[in-house]
């Protein structure tokens, strides 16, 4: 999955309500989070250039669309909305991180 794609999904469900900047920046949140744990844990990562694939491989890396989608219900200050899409990030980050330190730790 690329940050295109991901722009690209979150526009076809809120068009132009937000723009590619503040979707690509809350992308960035998702990798500086999860960078910041890998880091605590002493692994090698490695930071993607916008327009390549994201950090997060598949099957983990619907947590990007969790993610911009609890931040676009916050911004409209949808809470129960925020806090479902918020739940499902937290769990596929979990999940991934199990996955990253199994395979990679």
């Amino acid at each position: 999955m690329t940050y295109k794609d991901i722009t690209e999904y979150i526009n076809s469900l809120y068009p132009s309500e937000y723009t590619s900047q503040e979707l690509r920046s809350w992308i960035r949140e998702v990798n500086a989070d999860i960078l910041r744990n890998i880091e605590k844990n002493n692994k090698p990562a490695f930071i993607p250039q916008e327009g390549e694939q994201v950090l997060i491989p598949a099957p983990y890396d619907d947590m990007y669309r969790f993610y911009l989608l609890a931040q676009i219900a916050y911004a409209q200050r949808d809470f129960d909305l925020y806090n479902r899409h918020i739940s499902a990030y937290q769990a596929r980050r979990n999940d991934y991180m199990g996955y990253y330190l199994r395979t990679v730790g």
